[in-house]
């Protein structure tokens, strides 16, 4: 586990995006999520914790688990430390916005061709 632990701090030292990219980009998330709640839990006071925090209330927040990613979220939020989100994790927010959009858009034109279906329906039973 020190492995991980100095592997975790070299990323966050050079580049954050590496290990989140590909977290991301193999939808990872399980280990992801195990990777940084073992790093948490064998360094309490680990100097970026609130970098671990925010990539794991983002990764909750993906995966809808919603009362998680706000805990982390606030625990980013306590912490003082100096904390940053890459490139990549906003392109991933945006892409995730636009996403819903799509989907409300969607959703909405479906349930409008539903019920304009069911109004002609009522119209031609009418005429029987």
């Amino acid at each position: 586990m020190c492995c991980a632990i100095i592997a975790i701090d070299e990323m966050f030292r050079t580049d954050t995006t590496v290990i989140i990219n590909l977290f991301f980009s193999f939808l990872s998330f399980n280990r992801a999520i195990k990777a940084f709640q073992q790093l948490l839990y064998i360094d309490p006071v680990y100097c970026r914790a609130n970098e671990v925090h925010l990539r794991l209330g983002l990764i909750f927040k993906v995966t809808g688990e919603l009362e998680s990613s706000l805990k982390h979220f606030q625990l980013t939020l306590i912490d003082s430390a100096p904390c940053s989100l890459s490139q990549h994790e906003s392109k991933l927010q945006n892409k995730l916005k636009e996403r819903e959009k799509k989907q409300n858009k969607l959703y909405n034109h479906c349930r409008h061709l539903y019920y304009k279906k069911k109004t002609t329906d009522r119209h031609l039973n009418n005429l029987n």
